[in-house]
């Protein structure tokens, strides 16, 4: 037998080995391990599998390929939805990580300050970096984490605590626990890009059809779901219909149906 022959390498969760390893039967574990390729491996939460390819992938046969796969169903780790006869797609169930990840240092320059200029921000920074107890640290890198500002990635706006709430009571549903926080800036920023103008109603009825929709709770798939509910979505329109002395305020639906109609009387004089 041939050594592996490059150190390319794909991500499997810890858990896997520390918690469900000893209890895994050989099908099992196969079939979990091949779709741990074909999902991290290439960086996504789903991919298309047919049982011929899993048996291709782990060596077994027809029916411990079916096994093996509904042990993995069963024990949470996997979803499959049977697309046509001969395909299944086979999705990722991922808890939301209770650590965020680190905000990459990226120095954006904008132009060419005077050497006068420059010197003094060198001053002031290199004093900062002083002030931080990092003295032997070499001028030419950049400033530690303690030096740069600090981003919330707090649940805040009304928005955020619908799908906080959302989130932690199917979590709660599954023994599980919520996520308490946004995993990223970015994931935080595009919420709050959907959600701008929505009406709370709105954003209760997109978090509950996401939730059932993707089948789990982790934040990044309930917000691309919903990112794509927010792009099919407008402001219903409220028309004022004036009648003799009254004027009627009407709420027109999505689907173009009057609703929730209201007639104030005008006193004349």
């Amino acid at each position: 037998m041939a050594p592996f022959e490059s150190p390319n390498y794909t991500q499997v969760p810890n858990d896997l080995f520390e918690k469900y390893l000893a209890e895994m039967g050989d099908a099992e574990l196969r079939v979990v391990l091949a779709l741990v390729r074909y999902t991290f491996g290439y960086h996504r939460d789903a991919a298309q599998l047919s049982v011929r390819k899993l048996q291709e992938l782990t060596g077994l046969s027809n029916q411990a390929v079916q096994d093996g796969a509904q042990a993995a169903v069963d024990r949470g780790l996997f979803k499959k939805n049977v697309i046509g006869q001969n395909t299944t797609l086979w999705m990722l169930c991922v808890l939301p990580s209770s650590t965020p990840e680190p905000e990459v240092y990226s120095p954006v320059v904008q132009g060419v300050l005077p050497s006068s200029t420059q010197s003094g921000l060198n001053k002031d920074l290199k004093e900062k970096r002083l002030s931080h107890g990092d003295i032997k640290r070499n001028q030419n890198q950049p400033p530690t984490q303690a030096e740069l500002p600090t981003l919330s990635l707090d649940f805040e706006t009304e928005a955020d605590h619908v799908l906080q709430e959302a989130v932690v009571k199917e979590a709660a549903a599954r023994s599980r626990k919520g996520a308490s926080k946004f995993p990223t800036m970015a994931a935080k920023e595009q919420w709050h890009q959907i959600t701008a103008g929505v009406p709370r109603v709105t954003v209760e009825a997109w978090v509950s059809k996401a939730l059932v929709a993707t089948g789990t709770y982790a934040l990044p798939n309930l917000i691309a779901y919903i990112g794509a509910l927010r792009k099919d979505w407008a402001p219903t329109a409220a028309p004022v219909v004036q009648t003799g002395g009254e004027i009627r305020v009407s709420t027109i639906n999505t689907q173009g149906k009057e609703r929730n109609t209201t007639n104030w009387r005008i006193n004349n004089g």
